[in-house]
Formats: structure tokens, sequence, C-alpha cells
């Protein structure tokens, strides 16, 4: 998934993943299946999508 936003909001975004990751790290350990956690967020060079266009047609 790719998202055009300001720096700032992707840093404020990683700041609650990485609570969630902390979350996640506190769940009490039991049960028979083993789950992990990955989670990215990195600047790319993929080309911005144009924004979408509105249509007359309406089904």
């Amino acid at each position: 998934m790719r998202a055009r936003i300001p720096a700032d909001a992707a840093r404020e975004f990683w700041a609650g993943v990485q609570v969630l990751a902390r979350r996640f790290s506190q769940i009490p350990r039991e049960g028979d299946q083993v789950y992990g956690f990955a989670a990215g967020l990195y600047p790319t060079d993929a080309p911005t999508r144009p924004a979408a266009q509105p249509t007359d047609h309406q089904p």
C-alpha cells in the first residue's frame, strides 16, 4: 500500500505502529500458535497516481 503523505504524518503514523508493536509484545503468552508481527514505513520512488476524477455516470 502506498500513500502520498507529509513527513510529519509519516512520523506520527510510525509512532502509532510502535505503540501497536509494544502492545503486541505484551500480550500474555498462551495458546498453541505462534504469530509474528511485521511492519515497515519507508519512502519510495513510486510514481504518484493522479487524483480520482468525478464521473457524471451514476448507476
